[in-house]
């Protein structure tokens, strides 16, 4: 499968709670802030300028505004090998930066790891975005867990939207749109998430009653090449279980294919 191809058909997560991250592939950043509840409103740029950005004097780094940001996204100038940034809540709180923590963040942006864990008060943050490839490889620190199970309810149901198209009056295609999937639903999965898993939706099943994403659990990976080919092995046996819409319920749940137990909201 090409490199442009797999971003659409496979959404791989796996999430290290003890470093409070999630390395993902097939994620656009686009997807991702659109797809939080709350979005952050300025982003502090870890690695590249923009020509929408401003220049911070003291730290000599770049940062976006809340009132660049719609423009930002619209221009696709995140469309860039590397792309990190971290979310901060004022500009003054930018001159409150110190020596150390400065130095935490370029090397948070030049290596994408942490020093220490890199949710500072002063920035009072939310996040860390880092990426070595947009979509294909991203890392990002969740202060709040529950801002993950958002962003990934809503990523995995407006993928299926985009990708199913169904019949309507005339016979014309209409895209149906699908509710988020639940929070409480995708807790549920934190076991398997914890170990890594592919979510396919080239493997998507669809009938008159439902419509259902199969998962595999395939390891922990942070090579996405070698996560793909850890897929592909894995995908030809059957899946370690579905997340299901039933279309009449108008409701989601998971199906585990070890037990057979279906658990639903």
């Amino acid at each position: 499968m090409a490199r442009n191809e797999d971003l659409k058909q496979i959404i791989y997560i796996f999430v290290n709670a003890h470093d409070q991250n999630v390395i993902s592939h097939g994620i656009s950043f686009q997807e991702f802030f659109q797809s939080l509840e709350n979005p952050p409103s300025n982003l502090l740029l870890l690695n590249k300028d923009s020509e929408l950005a401003e220049i911070h004097p003291d730290t000599q780094l770049a940062y976006l505004t809340q009132d660049k940001l719609d423009q930002f996204l619209k221009s696709a100038l995140y469309k860039m090998e590397k792309f990190s940034w971290i979310d901060f809540e004022e500009t003054y709180n930018l001159d409150t930066i110190e020596g150390r923590e400065l130095a935490e963040l370029l090397y948070l942006g030049h290596l994408n790891k942490h020093l220490e864990l890199p949710f500072y008060k002063k920035l009072n943050n939310r996040f860390v975005y880092l990426t070595s490839m947009e979509g294909y490889f991203n890392k990002i620190y969740y202060r709040n867990p529950k801002d993950f199970y958002y962003m990934l309810g809503e990523v995995l149901s407006k993928r299926i939207s985009e990708m199913k198209l169904e019949r309507g009056l005339f016979n014309f295609k209409k895209r149906k749109p699908y509710p988020p999937i639940n929070q409480t639903i995708l807790k549920k999965l934190e076991p398997v998430l914890a170990e890594g898993v592919a979510f396919s939706f080239h493997s998507l099943k669809q009938s008159r009653a439902e419509v259902n994403i199969p998962f595999w659990i395939v390891g922990d990976y942070f090579d996405m090449e070698d996560m793909m080919e850890g897929f592909s092995d894995k995908s030809s046996s059957k899946p370690d279980g579905r997340i299901i819409f039933d279309k009449k319920l108008k409701d989601w749940s998971i199906q585990f294919a070890e037990n057979k137990v279906t658990v639903n909201i």
